[in-house]
């Protein structure tokens, strides 16, 4: 005897309840769009999909890889992937054992759609306390930004540990030499 499958369907008050959160975001995007083209110019806003997503990117974990040169950013879900449209280097504050350090670069994650990378221009060593804050550039969903693929900005963020996974040693260096040394006898 065939199985019989049974299709669910939504109820009256499911498909209301969508309509009511989807209706705002589809109209909010034809507005943008329009006013865009209205000014005789493309849209240079990321793709926002109909779905309506009521949050933004949180950051999950933070960590300096064991090279000493990067540092990676993960986030809850998949980054936009346009490297024009990442946040400059300003919207960072790196603390390195409490002392502001310089971060010369930020990137996409080759391997990882939903991580940033910084590179620091001086190598991170093991055993340095470092912390992270990132400041959003305006309230709004704006072009240079942490995020997502709806367009959502990443919140603002202060001081947050960062693990360190440095592998990268403090180089040994003498003061004062013998000179005995390396004298043979």
């Amino acid at each position: 005897m065939p199985r019989r499958i049974r299709h669910a369907f939504p109820t009256a008050a499911q498909l209301v309840e969508l309509a009511l959160v989807a209706a705002p975001a589809l109209l909010l995007s034809a507005l943008l769009i329009a006013a865009d083209t209205r000014q005789g110019k493309q849209s240079q806003r990321p793709n926002r999909s109909t779905r309506a997503v009521a949050f933004s990117p949180t950051l999950i974990g933070s960590e300096v890889l064991a090279s000493g040169d990067m540092i990676g950013l993960t986030f809850d879900r998949e980054l936009y992937p346009d490297i024009e449209m990442l946040p400059p280097v300003t919207a960072f504050t790196l603390l390195v054992n409490q002392t502001e350090g310089e971060i010369g670069e930020v990137a996409l994650s080759h391997t990882d759609p939903n991580q940033l990378v910084l590179l620091p221009k001086r190598n991170i060593l093991e055993g340095d306390v470092v912390t992270l804050s990132y400041s959003d550039p305006t309230a709004a969903d704006d072009a240079h930004a942490i995020q997502d693929l709806d367009g959502h900005d990443a919140a603002s963020f202060t001081e947050v540990g960062v693990t360190n996974n440095s592998a990268r040693t403090r180089p040994v260096v003498r003061t004062s030499v013998s000179p005995w040394e390396n004298r043979r006898v």
